[in-house]
């Protein structure tokens, strides 16, 4: 034992065991400065220790022997620190596993992010790729106004030289309609058996000898415009309706017929074509035409105006099967062969009067 440890089990606890060791030292006659030593030493202890003392004195027990509540306590500690040191292994373990997932989780996010980065790189370049077209298509829109604005001018300077040309033809229309009127007037002045003047300046078929012939426009065996087949058809100044004063010549159109047939060959369908053309202008829309056909004096005699009629029919079913005409627009008549433009004796003279002529109507 140490010298404290000593002096702790010397040092008298209650009053009993200090009058107990008074007794002692009284008998054993030890001196009393020495007995005054030691209460000096004993009163010293205890106002060192205080209110403590009795617990250092079992603390020093305890740490001196191997007790059974000091194996206890031992056992009780060395458990409470191996809990201790799992609950901290344990501890541990969950925090590695949580730090894994958060690797693993955020590894996965990096890869999203790469993968978002790729694809909003690929959508800017389909972006440049889009700006690039939409300013391609910006300039050729521009381009593509500036030829319109271009073409615009170009439309109203045709249309300027189509107002001119119509002006023109107003003037010679008029100066036609006077010529007419002169050539009338000069062909009551000739003879009944002399040429016909009016049909020998416009180039009409001559007369026939055996029968009498009309007068009119021949458009076949030569070429000819649309506005001559209008001139023909409408002989009047633009914005007159016909006279009943002026004659009506009929026009004979390019439509050569086998002998007994009323069938069109396709060849000829560009005349019929002409002919729409002029039937269809703003300013004839109202108008209303007669188309008559004729036969040769050789075609199945007693039936030449039903064959007749059929040729005339065959030029209206035309019409207005290709173009915005009505039927009652065009008129269909037959008169057979009662009405030549040439002679029946030969046969370029009968394929002649083979034909279909239209003339206006009031």
């Amino acid at each position: 034992m140490t010298q404290n440890g000593r002096e702790q089990q010397d040092v008298p606890s209650d009053l009993a065991l200090k009058e107990a060791f008074e007794a002692f030292i009284h008998q054993t006659q030890v001196p009393e400065d020495f007995h005054a030593g030691v209460m000096e030493r004993v009163q010293h202890q205890r106002a060192r220790r205080g209110r403590w003392g009795g617990w250092e004195s079992f603390g020093t027990w305890w740490t001196q022997a191997w007790s059974p509540l000091g194996v206890c306590t031992a056992t009780v500690c060395g458990l409470l620190s191996l809990a201790l040191n799992i609950g901290l292994g344990y501890y541990a373990w969950q925090r590695m596993q949580a730090v894994t997932r958060l690797g693993q989780e955020l590894t996965a996010a990096q890869a999203q992010v790469r993968e978002v980065q790729a694809e909003r790189h690929q959508w800017q370049t389909r972006q440049a790729a889009l700006t690039d077209q939409l300013a391609a298509l910006q300039a050729q829109a521009q381009r593509e106004a500036q030829d319109n604005a271009a073409l615009r001018d170009q439309v109203a300077a045709a249309q300027e030289q189509v107002r001119q040309t119509q002006a023109e033809n107003h003037e010679w229309q008029a100066r036609s309609a006077d010529l007419t009127r002169q050539l009338g007037a000069l062909q009551a002045q000739v003879q009944p058996e002399a040429p016909s003047a009016r049909g020998t300046i416009l180039g009409l078929a001559p007369k026939s000898v055996s029968s009498p012939m009309v007068p009119g426009t021949d458009l076949r065996g030569r070429p000819y415009t649309t506005a001559e087949l209008a001139q023909a058809l409408f002989p009047e100044d633009r914005g007159w309706r016909f006279r009943s004063s002026m004659p009506k010549a009929p026009v004979v159109l390019p439509l050569p017929f086998a002998p007994a047939s009323a069938a069109i060959e396709p060849q000829y369908f560009l005349d019929l074509d002409r002919l729409a053309t002029v039937l269809t202008q703003p300013q004839y829309a109202a108008s209303r035409v007669q188309i008559t056909g004729h036969t040769d004096s050789l075609e199945a005699p007693g039936t030449e105006t039903a064959l007749a009629h059929q040729r005339a029919e065959a030029v209206q079913r035309y019409l207005v099967a290709h173009f915005p005409l009505a039927s009652e627009q065009l008129l269909v008549h037959g008169e057979g062969a009662s009405h030549p433009r040439a002679t029946n004796d030969t046969p370029e003279g009968r394929s002649a009067n083979r034909r279909v002529e239209i003339v206006a109507m009031e």
